[in-house]
């Protein structure tokens, strides 16, 4: 290195390494051991082994009257592990340690790059050895520079952050106060992609770890693969609410979530096999897929602006170069090692443009439905006009047809009242007949009580006085049911008194079937009293037909029947017969109910 130089950027194409596959290599078993180093033919970032440990060996030769002192710089803010050996004059090995893994403040510039300065104490006649580990593929460029073009390099690249993470502020501000106008959330989402975005890139050229985390160093062994993730989300959420607001179409939702899906996945890949460059396919499936949809959407529905395409399309290409990069197809170099940030910077004005350019496309259909409402009215006036002039003759004819009505309706109201005095003279007529039916029934009513209570006179004296024939009893009484239903109105006439416990209420559940017909139960103590206890005929095992019969012979007709002809009679035994009648001469003595055989309602 001599005074016409500034600087010299060198890979494993042009460094002599070792691969120690052991990863366990101690400085002076590697000596002791003495390794082949060998250069490789073509060297790309895609072709760093993580299971190895690498081991650069330089020899650098500075002029020994050179005016510009030098440094030794790694590009790579993400290697995990580097190990300086300076040989010194004085025969020492002086190491210096560098990495993501280990805390900011240890390094000797406060810069985000790895740079060791080139002191006059090193002895440059022996090699320079670095030990590199990594536990993700990282790209192994030195850079050997004057320590005047590290400053105005350094200067102009801090300059150039400043710039860009101050637009991303900006531009931040810019869409927050547009939402405190507008009130529409893509936004809000707008606002956190170029956020999630600048800290993604801060994450990538190692200012994040310079300025935000520098003391939790842990954080760098997985902070990139989640803020692609993030980064993509982000993207796709935007482009998601766009679709929403601006085209008003969920149409292509579901293309949005398979996407989501695809990119979750490449994640989880990603996380488990964290050497790999999932990361940035995670990033071009992202766009390639957004850019996609947005430009079928965009040739269905010209609302969307196409700068959200031309956004897109300026980060893919972005993308792409940096993969290029990274696989060794195209040189490291200024440009190509800031491209993928200037396209994405470039994506976020084309973005903030097509918020605006959102805007303006709906002023302008607000601006045209504006015009279609005049001509719209322009036209209504007319037909209003023509409307008004029908109205006119319309009202003109009403007049006509109203007066006409009118004169129509005091013809018939003269009719209807009319009508309406012969219809009042016909009701007094019948009112006056109405009285009269009335005087005739109220007599007719007298006559029939008169009649009713004769005739149920004449039956009673003909029941108590002339000898009714079984035939004509069995009319009255043809059944056990009847038979009970005139013991139940006569003995309940005066309403129900429990044996038991003199209680006047009865359940409203009583049998009215089978052997309990007509019996009453208690609703105090539940005492259930059969029809006909306590009377004459408590306990006939013959039928209650016969017993009926025979309680209405013995009490008016005693002398009439003899026992035997009473038993030829009914089918009965003397015996049966003389014992009942024993019981119904007793009835008074002993209390028992016997029947009246008056005339309720014996049907």
């Amino acid at each position: 290195m001599d005074d016409s130089l500034d600087e010299q950027i060198l890979n494993l194409e042009k460094i002599p390494f070792w691969e120690d596959s052991s990863r366990l290599m101690t400085y002076e078993e590697m000596i002791l051991k003495a390794p082949s180093f060998n250069t490789i033919g073509r060297y790309s970032k895609e072709s760093y082994n993580v299971n190895s440990a690498y081991w650069l060996k330089l020899y650098i030769d500075i002029e020994e009257h050179n005016s510009k002192s030098w440094t030794l710089e790694l590009y790579d803010q993400s290697i995990d592990e580097i190990v300086f050996f300076l040989p010194q004059k004085n025969g020492v090995i002086r190491k210096e340690f560098m990495g993501d893994s280990y805390l900011f403040d240890q390094r000797i510039y406060f810069h985000k790059n790895f740079i060791i300065p080139l002191n006059n104490d090193i002895d440059y006649t022996k090699p320079i050895y670095i030990s590199i580990k990594s536990n993700h593929k990282v790209d192994l460029h030195v850079n050997i520079r004057s320590t005047e073009r590290l400053i105005k390099h350094a200067t102009l690249e801090y300059l150039w952050f400043g710039i860009y993470y101050g637009a991303i502020i900006i531009m931040s501000f810019y869409n927050f106060m547009l939402w405190l106008s507008i009130k529409e959330s893509k936004y809000l989402v707008y606002i956190l992609h170029i956020l999630t975005v600048g800290v993604f890139n801060a994450s990538t050229d190692g200012t994040g770890f310079q300025f935000i985390w520098s003391y939790n160093p842990s954080i760098n062994n997985y902070v990139i693969t989640l803020l692609s993730y993030a980064a993509a989300l982000s993207l796709i959420f935007f482009i998601k609410e766009m679709m929403k607001q601006e085209a008003k179409t969920v149409k292509y939702y579901h293309y949005m979530n398979y996407l989501v899906g695809i990119v979750t996945s490449i994640l989880i890949i990603d996380l488990f096999h964290f050497n790999s460059q999932f990361s940035d396919v995670m990033l071009i499936v992202t766009i390639v897929g957004l850019t996609l949809i947005v430009a079928k959407l965009r040739f269905e529905n010209k609302k969307v602006s196409p700068f959200y395409i031309y956004g897109l399309a300026a980060i893919l290409i972005g993308a792409i170069f940096q993969m290029l990069k990274i696989f060794g197809v195209i040189p490291l170099t200024p440009i190509t090692q800031y491209l993928l940030r200037f396209s994405i910077f470039l994506e976020m004005l084309l973005f903030s443009y097509a918020l605006y350019d959102s805007l303006r496309l709906i002023k302008e259909e607000q601006q045209r439905s504006k015009d279609e409402v005049i001509e719209h009215q322009k036209k209504t006036e007319a037909m209003q006009l023509k409307v008004i002039e029908e109205q006119e003759k319309t009202v003109s004819l009403k007049n006509k047809v109203n007066e006409e009505l009118e004169e129509k309706v005091r013809e018939r109201t003269i009719s209807l009242m009319q009508s309406e005095e012969k219809l009042k003279e016909a009701y007094r007529k019948l009112e006056e007949k109405s009285e009269r039916l009335n005087l005739i029934n109220r007599t007719l009513d007298v006559n029939n009580s008169k009649l009713k209570e004769g005739i149920k006179k004449e039956r009673e004296k003909r029941f108590i006085h002339k000898i009714i024939s079984l035939e004509e009893f069995m009319e009255l009484f043809p059944d056990q049911v009847s038979c009970k239903r005139y013991l139940d109105k006569q003995k309940w006439e005066k309403g129900f008194t429990c044996k038991q416990c003199h209680n006047h209420k009865q359940c409203n559940d009583d049998n009215t079937s089978g052997s309990a017909q007509f019996s009453r139960r208690c609703s105090k103590c539940g005492y259930v009293e059969s029809v006909t206890s306590n009377t004459v005929f408590h306990h006939v095992k013959f039928d209650l037909t016969k017993a009926f019969y025979l309680s209405y012979i013995f009490r008016y007709h005693e002398n009439e029947f003899t026992n035997i002809e009473l038993g030829i009679q009914l089918d009965m035994s003397r015996n049966t017969i003389a014992k009942f009648k024993t019981k119904v001469k007793s009835a008074n003595e002993n209390k028992l109910l016997l029947p009246t055989f008056e005339l309720f309602e014996m049907a």
